[in-house]
């Protein structure tokens, strides 16, 4: 028996044989199946990506990550946020990725956690991506962001407040007044930046 034809099960659209082929011994076979089942993005492939969260090889784990936020159900929020601790930046990434395209609002903590990653694509990744596609949910923990200590932190909630742009305007003024000068500095800055976007 040899290895399952990914391609060829990902032509027909068969998730039961892309799934069987997500417990493959060959990485490379768990990995492209993983990426296959995000893109047909049938729902019975979440529970498998799910655990596919966990393998051994960190391209797979990545490539599931991935996958979930295509297919875009809240059901792996918890799991992705949890994938947000892995020890590879590829599978970070991919968490970060998909907590945006599925939008929910339990990610936004999380994400402005991901602020602080050691890995700059990951913090880029949650600042003008994932944060930006959750949206106003996100704007008052952002706000509140912008008087961490971590510097990497305020950074990336003003990128973030500037992308959301419109519906960030309101409470960036309110921040204006907090008794942080930090945060009026970066709220204003924030303000002037969306101000520019618009000119």
């Amino acid at each position: 028996m040899g290895k399952p034809n990914v391609e060829k099960l990902a032509e027909k659209g068969d998730v039961e044989g892309l799934i069987k082929a997500l417990k493959d011994e060959n990485y490379d076979v768990r990995y492209r199946a993983a990426l296959a089942l995000g893109k047909i993005g049938d729902k019975r492939a979440e529970e498998p990506l799910i655990q596919a969260l966990k393998d051994g090889n960190e391209l797979v784990r990545a490539a599931a990550a991935v996958a979930l936020g295509d297919i875009g159900d809240e059901r792996a929020v918890e799991p992705l946020i949890q994938a947000l601790a892995d020890k590879n930046e590829d599978v970070r990434l991919g968490a970060v990725v998909a907590l945006g395209d599925i939008g929910d609002e339990r990610a936004v903590e999380p994400l402005i956690q991901a602020l602080k990653d050691e890995d700059e694509i990951v913090r880029k990744a949650a600042a003008e991506k994932a944060l930006v596609e959750i949206g106003e949910p996100a704007v008052g923990p952002l706000i509140k962001a912008l008087a961490d200590k971590n510097e990497d932190v305020r950074l990336g909630a003003v990128v973030a407040l500037v992308e959301i742009g419109e519906p960030a305007v309101e409470p960036l003024i309110q921040a204006l007044k907090d008794k942080d000068g930090g945060v009026r500095k970066a709220a204003a800055w924030a303000l002037e930046m969306i101000k520019a976007k618009k000119s």
